[in-house]
């Protein structure tokens, strides 16, 4: 690059748009100490007290609830989150639910809200760890069927690593009301596939070794209508999706795997968990804590 372009070495980096990077001679750690630290100290919480998980077990219901007095500050310290996902997973999904009342934010919604950042004061110095390993694509996929009490849509969620390392996320809310648990998950296999395909052929140009992607889902249903054409009849209000998943199965680009749900990983994205199973989830990411790597 320097052959082509007015370039200067300034040495490793230590901080870059808000990112912390602490190396160690066997991996990476990237977190958001100071960035989490401003937005708490804007929201006023600087001083609060800690949660163990970024959202209840069993939320209450948003609906009844009155509307928040102050929507310009939760839409800013909302519109803050995002950006702290690139390094922190676990708040994802929270995350994505807070987001989807920006337009008229509740009571409760606040309350939500100020979860996050209890956790987030509790959990300052974590960050997404990267270590050296073997470059195969492993993608998780799932769905919470019909999770959303007020139009029972679903919520997708993926997971893809490369290698041991966590290169890429997602929560979304689908778009369609799914008539059965197969075809949430399908759907959510299906936009973890496609992610798939994309990094796949980056790599791919770029000469890399990489092996096909491996996608695990712990919907066996779904596991069978990838490999079973007999099932066709039943998917065919979900023919792109369907057909998309099989010929990438079938021509070998990518294979299919059934994980026990203990083992889904992409559960964090889509629905929330007690604090034992959450962190459980959270450091096979892995999420480590800056002071783990400092003292080690």
């Amino acid at each position: 690059m320097h052959q082509n372009f007015q370039l200067k070495d300034l040495s490793p980096v230590h901080y870059f748009l808000g990112i912390e990077l602490l190396r160690t001679s066997s991996s990476l750690l990237l977190h958001q100490s100071k960035y989490t630290e401003e937005l708490l100290t804007r929201a006023g919480m600087a001083e609060s007290k800690t949660a163990p998980t970024p959202m209840a077990v069993h939320p209450p219901s948003t609906s009844d609830s009155r509307l928040f007095d102050n929507p310009t500050l939760y839409r800013s310290i909302v519109g803050g989150l995002p950006y702290l996902v690139v390094t922190r997973p676990d708040i994802q999904y929270a995350v994505n639910r807070v987001s989807q009342s920006m337009h008229a934010p509740t009571e409760q919604n606040f309350q939500a809200l100020k979860r996050i950042l209890r956790y987030l004061k509790g959990s300052l110095r974590r960050g997404l760890l990267f270590t050296k390993g073997n470059l195969e694509f492993s993608v998780y996929s799932d769905s919470d069927w019909a999770n959303d009490k007020d139009d029972r849509r679903s919520t997708t969620g993926y997971l893809m690593f490369l290698g041991p390392n966590l290169i890429s996320w997602c929560t979304k809310k689908q778009t369609r009301v799914s008539r059965s648990s197969t075809e949430a998950e399908y759907r959510a296999m299906a936009a973890g596939v496609a992610e798939a395909m994309w990094l796949y052929d980056i790599t791919d140009a770029l000469g890399l070794p990489v092996f096909r992607p491996k996608i695990c889902g712990d919907n066996e249903s779904t596991i069978c209508v990838t490999k079973n054409p007999v099932l066709h009849d039943r998917m065919k209000h979900i023919g792109s999706d369907y057909h998309f998943v099989r010929e990438q199965v079938m021509v070998g680009t990518m294979s299919t795997h059934h994980v026990p749900s203990s083992e889904q990983l992409a559960d964090i994205l889509t629905k929330p968990f007690p604090p034992a199973a959450f962190h459980y989830l959270a450091t096979k990411l892995p999420l480590v804590s800056v002071d783990q790597l400092e003292g080690g």
